[in-house]
């Protein structure tokens, strides 16, 4: 590997967790590891049930994380960006793959070995205990997440995860008020993540159109009014809780 490719991996993963913590020779050691793989749009990454066991951080571009069920409908539970880990379960324990990851546009993502990354777990004491925080710190959003989308009905829970993805992957044209959310995915994707069908998340942006809450144009959602957008998702949530 060339010495100015070594240096950019390095740069880069010191703003990754869990490699930001670790000393300067133990990320060169981990660096060296790693290979850049391409993908294109739609181009899947892992396939849900494979025996593969590398592991993953995107360094450009997003994917999202999917299963598929005995009849063959997907589901689409999170979408990943820059700087994003996946992969980390198989990596460690060798078990197949528990969902399907597809690039989401042109993606640069670095990839580890199995055996690489236990000697490295193995050998570099503060990558063992920053992975055991990465992984105590997902567990705890996962759950707080799961907890909070129980709390609405399905507009709600849609309108929490364009918000959710609003810090994520949101830039703001208007200051507190419009954001423009990069998040590429069609509205049967948007659909299979709060349990609908696309004809009804059709119907509600439409709705939320004609009520100068968002626009809606090919994966790019634009945020008209977010104290509007937040207003209604409380509104749902209440309304949800009056039902039950």
């Amino acid at each position: 590997m060339e010495k100015g490719d070594l240096e950019q991996k390095k740069s880069f993963l010191k703003t990754v967790a869990p490699f930001s913590i670790i000393s300067t020779m133990g990320l060169e050691r981990v660096a060296d590891s790693f290979h850049v793989r391409k993908f294109k749009n739609r181009g899947t990454v892992i396939h849900q049930g494979d025996t593969t066991s590398d592991f993953y951080v995107i360094k450009k571009g997003k994917v999202r994380i999917l299963t598929i069920n005995e009849a063959g409908d997907e589901s689409c539970l999170r979408v990943l960006g820059s700087g994003d880990v996946f992969g980390e379960l198989s990596a460690y324990d060798s078990a197949p793959r528990s969902a399907s990851v597809q690039a989401l546009g042109a993606c640069t993502i670095l990839t580890m070995n199995h055996s690489d990354f236990i000697v490295h777990l193995r050998e570099i004491p503060d990558l063992a205990l920053a992975f055991i925080q990465f992984l105590s710190d997902k567990l705890r959003w996962t759950t707080l997440f799961s907890h909070t989308m129980a709390q609405y009905d399905t507009a709600g829970r849609l309108l929490h995860l364009i918000l959710h993805y609003k810090e994520r992957f949101g830039r703001e044209i208007v200051a507190g008020k419009t954001y423009e959310v990069d998040l590429p995915l069609n509205q049967t994707d948007l659909a299979s993540m709060v349990g609908a069908r696309r004809e009804w998340v059709n119907r509600l942006l439409q709705k939320w159109r004609k009520r100068g809450y968002i626009t809606y144009n090919g994966g790019i959602i634009t945020i008209l009014d977010v104290v509007a957008l937040v207003a209604e998702k409380n509104r749902r949530m209440a309304i949800f809780q009056d039902e039950i």
